[in-house]
């Protein structure tokens, strides 16, 4: 191809390192499994953020006033959402495992929904060998996220290596014209293997180890001690603890219910009776504290990441999505956000995800030791709004203040890795468009007869932007535009006419090469759009 047509992204060169680094650890098929499997639950996610806000909306009147048939259908919807996410990520897990594992080996035998059923009958046979581990526990997303993924690695990646092996595929010839029956066929006694193995391994971990992995970390946790009275140490290891938790898929707070149950609500209530009688509240880390101060927007200071995506991102995909987290992140649900993006087992995010909360500790912290914010008090709705819920639970204007000044610093922590994330989703997109560039300069003969928009694989995906976009532009009549190159008669020195070069600028994958946007146009029908 020639230079000319090949799109480029050229990352700043301060950055590089850390970008090719950060890219390359993204790269693993494992986290790229994990985040789109993540992704593909955000419908899931926003009805369940909806109902979950309804049902916690931050007036007590409200709160109290519901009836038994609305506050049915909240926690209904809850359930089938919220409570069923885990098998939803098992699923979409295995299926872009399969994907990327037929792509990269060329294993034309995987078959995604075979490799869907043989993990699904895995993950309850993880359940029912598990003394204890209640169905519901297992497909929360809560509970039960970090445990459905680690089935489905072990389970998925199992039975690919056994489909592949040549000895466990039988030789039964055709078998139909249905091509998912023959690989039913084929691909069962690598099905059978694999569920026998998994169910042996299952038995002798929860005979021997303990009956689920999530319940082993809660029993370690469970014996951490907690002090009589928590100092700013004791802080930052929790917060530490809750959003390494989290960033594994495993809700922070939840797995360290007993620390606070030990400490942290005592000493809320405690504040709380000490002001009702007319004292000064005595303790400074309260269940307030973290909930209101450290956490804005709920887990990894979330709120102060939309705000980093509003104000640096350009990429209209994110922006739309820090828009759509919004409104549940100023209430604290932020699981639209942590699973959205996603932030779970994301390299990138990872660092401000543990950094602000830590300093957001720090600074409330030293801002309560100096007398320059009230120690919380108030009782207070955990979905209250920020800036709200800052003087409720302080009784101080200065709560207010304090929540714009840890919302300000959040989000310049926030910032420069937005737009890191956003370098590398453009040189990946980058790559990926190169790649249908490529495509475009074959012979008619060769792939599919250039039928981009049916190419497997993430090419296909970007062919179906492009293809919304240029339907948009045709519209619009916005990006497209011609260059005439003249023509000129050398012997006469003289022009004799011009040529009519077809430009796409687009907004976000720059210059698009021609004979891309005609293939394109061609297979959408706007041919005529552009003037064929």
């Amino acid at each position: 191809m020639p230079n000319s047509l090949r799109h480029t992204i050229r990352p700043a060169g301060l950055g590089q390192r850390l970008l090719d680094l950060t890219e390359r650890v993204g790269e693993s098929h494992f986290l790229i499994a994990v985040q789109r499997s993540l992704a593909l639950t955000l419908p899931l996610i926003m009805m369940g953020a909806i109902a979950l806000l309804l049902r916690n909306f931050p007036i007590e009147s409200f709160i109290e006033g519901q009836s038994p048939a609305f506050a049915a259908f909240c926690d209904v919807l809850i359930k089938s959402t919220f409570g069923v996410a885990s098998l939803a990520i098992l699923l979409g897990f295995s299926i872009t495992l399969t994907r990327y594992h037929v792509s990269r080996h060329g294993q034309r035998y995987s078959n995604p929904a075979v490799t869907c059923i043989v993990v699904l009958c895995c993950f309850f046979v993880a359940i029912e060998v598990s003394p204890g581990n209640t169905l519901e526990n297992a497909l929360s997303i809560e509970r039960g996220l970090f445990t459905a993924l680690l089935i489905a690695a072990v389970a998925g990646k199992l039975f690919l290596v056994l489909s592949g092996l040549s000895f466990l595929r039988p030789p039964l010839g055709a078998l139909g014209t249905d091509p998912l029956i023959g690989d039913v066929f084929l691909l069962t006694p690598a099905a059978i293997s694999t569920i026998l193995i998994f169910t042996a391994g299952a038995f002798l971990f929860a005979s021997f180890v303990c009956p689920t992995f999530t319940m082993l970390l809660s029993q370690v946790l469970s014996y951490i001690p907690a002090p009589s009275a928590a100092g700013l140490g004791f802080a930052l290891v929790y917060e530490f603890l809750c959003q390494l938790l989290w960033l594994t898929g495993l809700h922070g707070p939840n797995f360290l219910y007993a620390i606070n149950d030990r400490l942290l609500w005592p000493a809320s209530e405690a504040n709380t009776i000490l002001a009702l009688q007319g004292f000064d509240p005595q303790f400074l880390i309260t269940s307030q504290f973290s909930a209101f101060f450290v956490r804005l927007g709920g887990s990894g200071s979330t709120l102060c990441l939309i705000a980093a995506i509003l104000w640096k991102g350009r990429l209209s995909d994110n922006r739309k999505l820090a828009l759509l987290a919004l409104v549940p992140g100023l209430f604290n649900v932020n699981e639209p956000l942590l699973f959205g993006i996603p932030l779970v087992l994301n390299p990138l995010f990872a660092v401000p995800f543990l950094l602000v909360p830590a300093v957001q500790t720090v600074i409330t912290f030293a801002a309560m030791s100096f007398e320059w914010l009230p120690k919380t008090s108030g009782s207070t709705v955990w979905t209250t709004p920020i800036l709200i819920s800052g003087y409720m639970t302080t009784g101080s204007i200065a709560g207010t203040v304090a929540q714009i000044v840890l919302l300000a610093v959040g989000t310049l922590i926030y910032a420069p890795f937005v737009v890191f994330s956003e370098q590398i989703a453009r040189r990946r997109s980058g790559k990926l468009l190169n790649d249908l560039m490529d495509l475009s300069q074959k012979k008619e003969t060769e792939a599919l007869q250039k039928r981009y928009l049916l190419h497997a694989g993430p090419e296909g995906r970007v062919a179906i932007a492009l293809a919304h976009d240029l339907d948009k532009a045709l519209d619009r009549g916005a990006g497209l535009y011609l260059d005439y190159q003249p023509q000129v008669d050398v012997l006469r020195s003289e022009m004799t006419g011009a040529e009519a070069l077809l430009r796409w600028q687009h907004p976000v994958y720059g210059q698009i090469a021609p004979p891309l946007i005609v293939g394109i146009a061609e297979e959408i029908g706007r041919l005529a759009g552009l003037g064929f």
